[in-house]
Formats: C-alpha cells, sequence, structure tokens
C-alpha cells in the first residue's frame, strides 16, 4: 500500500507498507524517489537534509513493517508509529507523564496519536526528544500545523509543518 498527499502546494507525503525489516530500504527508496541523486547530509543531532538545497526541507519516519517521507518548502516533521507498540506499554501512566503535557494526557486523543504529533513536531524543529518534552503542548501550537495524514488501524503517521 502506498498513499502520496499533497497537502498543499508546499507539503508532499509518502506512506508506504512494506515488509517487517525492509523499512530502512524503503526509506532510502523513498528518499531517491523524492530527490534524485541528492547529496543528504544530517545536522548535528540527526535531522537530514539536502546539501545546496536550503529551500527544500524533508523528514523520513519508519517503523515495523512501514516507511514515510515529508517534503516541503518549511521545516518539516513526520513520524509513524504502530498502535501496537504505544498500547502495549508495561506503564502507560508514567510513560505518559515522562512524554506527554498534562493538556495533551487530559485530551481525547489516543497515545499514538500524542506521540506522533510530538515526535513530528520535535522533528520539524530539529531537536526530537528531551528531558523537558514533556512540558510542550503540542495540541496548542502556533508555529505549526500538526495533522494526521495516514492511518490504517494497525499504525499512525502524522506531518508537522512550520507555518513561516
Amino acid at each position: 500500500m502506498s498513499s502520496l498527499n499533497q497537502h498543499s502546494r508546499q507539503t508532499y507525503c509518502a506512506v508506504v507498507k512494506c515488509v517487517p525489516g525492509d523499512e530502512r530500504f524503503v526509506a532510502a527508496d523513498l528518499i531517491s524517489r523524492f530527490f534524485g541523486n541528492a547529496v543528504i547530509l544530517r545536522t548535528e543531532r540527526g535531522k537530514p537534509y539536502i546539501a545546496d538545497a536550503p529551500n527544500i526541507h524533508f523528514n523520513i519516519s519508519h517503523t515495523k513493517g512501514y516507511a514515510a517521507i515529508a517534503a516541503a518548502e518549511r521545516a518539516v516533521g513526520i513520524d509513524i508509529e504502530l498502535y501496537e507498540r504505544l498500547d502495549n506499554l508495561r506503564d502507560p501512566e508514567r510513560f505518559a507523564r515522562r512524554v506527554f503535557h498534562p493538556n495533551e494526557i487530559a485530551s481525547e486523543l489516543s497515545r499514538a496519536e500524542l506521540w506522533t504529533r510530538k515526535e513530528a513536531y520535535l522533528k520539524m524543529l530539529g531537536t526530537g526528544f528531551t528531558e523537558s518534552s514533556h512540558l510542550l503542548n503540542t495540541l496548542d501550537v502556533t508555529d505549526a500545523r500538526i495533522w494526521r495524514i495516514f492511518s490504517d488501524g494497525a499504525a499512525l503517521c502524522t506531518v508537522s509543518v512550520a507555518l513561516r
């Protein structure tokens, strides 16, 4: 299964369901399909970028059996996660307190929805998770648009794009 969505003139996303174990290969193939032979580098914190193309931003994500990519003219982050992985935690309340803002915990959203929102947003910023990630409420961000682009009952994918 593959899904390519153009959510605006500036944002393109693709999600591919693949054989478990092939996620990294599929993610690399998505990069090649989107950008050809472009030279891909990484920031100190690991965010990928295209050398000599400062106006093109992209991000990748993968989980067991899925790979995803987002590309935009602004900073972008994407995350895909299996519902099962976040539904089967040993101590879900402790996990929630360490990762989510109290308003996120109080929301009606599932852990998978909250996790992919937060990870996509933090990847957009280029920071990734930190000790203080629980202080960030992704339900109230004003510098990005965050939305779910894919869900098939097994996995959920969310993208975050900077507004400026």
